[in-house]
C-alpha cells in the first residue's frame, strides 16, 4: 500500500512540473521606439504588419498641426488590439511628423515605474492626443475607421 501511494505521489508530482514548463512570455516594459520595435525579433507583428494606407484626407488635417500635437500610447506587445494599431499609428506618425511616445505595459497593465497611473490606463492599446500641451481626446483599444480619422475627428470637438 505504501510503495502504490508512494507511485501516486511521483506521479502527481511528476504531472505538476510538466504542466508547470511553460515557455515564459515575452513581455516589453516601459518606454520602448519605433526602431527598437522594427529590430526586435520577436515583435515580428511589427516589423512585418499587414499592409495599411492611410486616408490622405486626415493625414493632412493632422500635418498641419503636427508641430503642436503629440501623442502618448500605452500599449502591450501581448495585446491583438496593440498589434493591430500600432504598425498603422506608426505609418501615421511618420507621414505626419506626429511626435509621441510609447510605453508598453504588462497583462495587468502597470508597468515597473508606474507612468500608466497619471493618465489613469484601463484598456490597450490607449493613444491620447494632446495638443499645446492638453489632452484633447483618446483613443481606447480600435479605430475601425482608421487612426488617422480617429485622431483628426478629436481635433473637431
Amino acid at each position: 500500500m505504501k510503495i502504490n501511494n508512494y507511485v501516486a505521489l511521483i506521479l502527481v508530482l511528476f504531472a505538476g512540473v510538466a504542466n508547470g514548463q511553460t515557455k515564459k512570455e515575452y513581455i516589453l516594459l516601459e518606454a520602448i521606439t519605433a526602431d527598437s520595435l522594427r529590430n526586435d525579433t520577436a515583435c515580428g507583428w511589427f516589423s512585418h504588419p499587414p499592409s495599411y494606407i492611410p486616408n490622405e484626407v486626415f493625414i493632412a488635417k493632422l500635418t498641419e498641426l503636427a508641430d503642436k500635437l503629440f501623442v502618448k500610447i500605452y500599449c502591450g506587445n501581448w495585446c491583438e488590439d496593440t498589434q493591430r494599431e500600432l504598425p498603422r499609428f506608426i505609418k501615421v506618425a511618420e507621414a505626419t511628423g506626429l511626435k509621441y511616445s510609447m510605453y508598453f505595459l504588462d497583462r495587468n497593465k502597470n508597468s515597473v515605474k508606474g507612468v500608466e497611473k497619471m493618465d489613469s490606463i484601463l484598456f490597450i492599446p490607449t493613444f491620447i492626443l494632446m495638443k499645446d500641451g492638453i489632452e484633447v481626446g483618446r483613443v481606447v483599444e480600435s479605430a475601425p475607421y482608421g487612426i488617422e480619422k480617429h485622431l483628426a475627428d478629436l481635433l473637431t470637438k
